[in-house]
């Protein structure tokens, strides 16, 4: 009984043995691309055309064919004033022109005559030259009335308001029975298609935008869903008319099945900041009081993986990700949890890994 007692003592002061653990560790790759900083601008969506449309003379309003909401093709008629002074005017200026005919026409057949008799020197060549003259005269007037006639013409047309291009009639400010005047406002009309999107960036981007940057508009509908339209940049405006201190980047061939003018978007910018270089996860930098930053690297020692510091030079920071000097091959490991107490060549395992 004592000598049991005496074991189970003896047992219970042996200092207890541990076997020691790897540092578990998470990994990323590293990437050699170019930097690439993503800058999100509101906006709003446009047309390339979209008019105030007016007519070219006075007159009364007298009716209009479509209303706002209707679709129309270029050249359908969308309004027209009174014409009933215009077409009086036009028969008038009608019967003028057939009048200056026929006295050029009388004027053409005394001249002629005149002409034929001057050859045997019946008629004098004072009375030719009269005749000559009221045979110009009569043949300026002629021209003159049919300048008149054509002006008329076309001012008649002008009572008859045409739809420039394709669009939808997107507002009306007169009223039947109204007098209009030339230049006041009549129809608003709206092309659906060709739709653009301004975007303005500062300033510090402009060297690194061209019309290769990859570039989305994302609307966002009532339900919280969210859609990319993937775009391309048409037009860089590299001055500014504003004090924001932002240029105009136009975004163009937007589709007109899902975008509407006048809807609101975010204009989203790849923007590549540099040429290409290594790129890593941002969790997986080591800033030091000195300055100095670093990484860990995991790196296979036959049957061992361990931990291997590297300083590094950060070049540029954007999103999730940092850009260094120092070019790493991408099947690199580099260590973005488990390091704040890492030691060179401490033995890791890998947990997970992305």
């Amino acid at each position: 009984m004592k000598s049991y007692t005496f074991l189970l003592a003896s047992l219970l002061l042996m200092p207890t043995l541990t076997v020691a653990q790897d540092t578990q560790v998470t990994v990323d790759k590293a990437h050699f691309r170019a930097p690439i900083k993503e800058v999100r601008v509101p906006s709003v969506v446009n047309t390339l055309e979209q008019s105030q449309l007016s007519f070219a003379v006075e007159g009364l309003f007298k009716a209009h064919n479509v209303d706002v909401g209707a679709k129309v093709a270029q050249g359908d008629t969308i309004a027209e004033l009174d014409k009933q002074q215009s077409e009086a005017q036009l028969t008038e200026l009608s019967a003028q022109v057939r009048a200056s005919q026929a006295t050029l026409d009388d004027q053409q057949q005394q001249f002629d005559e005149l002409n034929a008799l001057t050859e045997s020197q019946s008629v004098a060549k004072s009375e030719l030259r009269r005749a000559r003259a009221a045979l110009n005269m009569a043949r300026a007037e002629l021209e003159s009335r049919k300048a008149a006639l054509l002006r008329a013409q076309v001012q008649l047309e002008f009572h008859s308001l045409k739809a420039p291009f394709d669009g939808v009639v997107s507002a009306r400010y007169i009223d039947l029975g109204e007098w209009v005047t030339p230049g006041t406002a009549a129809f608003e009309l709206t092309r659906l298609d060709k739709l653009y999107v301004d975007a303005f960036l500062p300033f510090r981007y402009l060297p690194y935008v061209d019309k290769t940057t990859e570039v989305s508009v994302i609307r966002k509908d009532l339900s919280g869903d969210v859609r990319h339209y993937d775009a391309s940049i048409s037009d860089i405006v590299p001055t500014t008319t504003n004090s924001e201190r932002a240029f105009r980047v136009r975004i163009s061939e937007l589709p007109s099945d899902s975008l509407y003018v006048g809807m609101p978007v975010d204009v989203q910018f790849d923007i590549k900041l540099s040429e290409p270089s290594t790129v890593i996860n941002k969790d997986a930098l080591i800033r030091y009081s000195d300055g100095r930053t670093s990484i860990w690297l995991v790196e296979s020692n036959g049957n061992q993986t361990i931990a291997k510091q590297q300083f590094v030079n950060v070049t540029y920071r954007f999103g999730d990700f940092i850009a260094i000097e120092e070019r790493l091959p991408e099947t690199a490991q580099v260590v973005v949890r488990g390091n704040e107490s890492l030691n060179d060549g401490e033995k890791v395992s890998i947990v997970s890994g992305d």
